[in-house]
């Protein structure tokens, strides 16, 4: 009969007690809960679509032990909208969380987000060159600024293009020298009615360059009529055109004033829910220290369309 070593079962028994008792202590140590903001980034969506609305973050719940949320320390977590079956509209969403190390601790269901999804319109709208700032020489006036291209093509989602009146460019007038031959470029930017930046709407191209031509501050200068349009049309309409008369009026003031008077609004014009081409009469919102010379009664119309899918794709011919 084979003798059995005892000093040495004994300290393997002790051995093993003591790893498993290591082993038990941690998978036993109690789990902590813990909510995390994550930032979120979308996936899949074609060009011819675009997020109105979307979540900048999502929050998820994560249980874990002590040690393992000190081991998630440093990882930096994000999640992902998968838009890769996106449709107009308004509509949840899956999320995925990331990196997987991290995943296996949320225990969140099935993650989603709401996103707005927009169809991507293009229309063509009149650029006007507005200014800031003063000439350096106060001697000297805008005698003529023209604008290169005079229209441009805008582009984003529908509900904003739209509702898209013009494209301001701004010109620094402090950059502007003395001399001819010389252009700036003005950077542009959508308007909406009100004259309401449109954040999601780029303009192709980004600016404009602006001719300016400049002579002795004068007391007297032709000013372009700027027709305060505001509203939009009937659901199924578009502004086709807006014509006004007379597009310049004389203005008389001091020289200061006259040479940073580029244009003059129009009282506004409220065309919300028109479905057909509509007259308005309107006087001018003359500035403090400045009169018109002649009318300032400003006859405009506005011309309407219905909606056609060519419009809405920016082709701008009916059928």
């Amino acid at each position: 009969m084979k003798k059995i070593n005892w000093p040495l079962a004994i300290s393997s028994l002790l051995t093993s007690i003591i790893i498993w008792s290591i082993v038990f202590s941690q998978n036993s140590r109690p789990q902590v809960g813990r909510v995390y903001s994550l930032k979120v980034q979308p996936s899949g969506l074609t060009s011819d679509l675009v997020p109105t609305k979307f979540p900048e973050t999502v929050t998820v719940s994560v249980q874990a032990t002590e040690n393992q949320l000190k081991q998630l320390g440093n990882v930096e977590p994000y999640a992902v909208v998968d838009l890769t079956r996106a449709t107009e509209g308004s509509r949840a969403y899956p999320v995925q969380v990331f990196p997987t190390n991290f995943r296996e601790y949320v225990t969140d269901g099935i993650l989603s987000a709401r996103v707005d999804i927009e169809q991507v319109i293009s229309k063509k709208v009149p650029v006007v060159i507005e200014t800031k700032g003063e000439l350096t020489d106060l001697t000297l006036g805008l005698d003529r600024m023209v604008a290169d291209p005079a229209s441009v093509t805008v582009k984003g989602p529908r509900s904003e293009v739209e509702g898209a009146i013009l494209v301001r460019g701004l010109l620094d007038l402090s950059v502007v020298q003395a001399g001819g031959g010389r252009s700036y470029l003005a950077p542009l930017e959508a308007l909406g009615e009100k004259r309401r930046p449109l954040p999601n709407v780029a303009t192709e191209p980004l600016f404009a360059r602006v001719s300016v031509t400049l002579g002795s501050a004068p007391e007297t200068r032709q000013v372009v009529v700027s027709p305060d349009v505001r509203g939009r049309p009937g659901r199924g309409f578009l502004i086709d055109e807006v014509q006004f008369e007379p597009t310049q009026v004389m203005a008389k003031g001091s020289s200061m004033l006259i040479a940073k008077l580029l244009n003059i609004n129009t009282q506004p014009i409220d065309i919300e829910g028109i479905t057909e081409t509509k007259q308005f009469v309107r006087t001018l919102k003359v500035p403090e220290g400045v009169r018109v010379i002649g009318t300032s009664e400003v006859r405009v119309t506005v011309k309407v369309k219905a909606v056609v899918p060519q419009d809405l794709n920016g082709s701008g011919e009916n059928p």
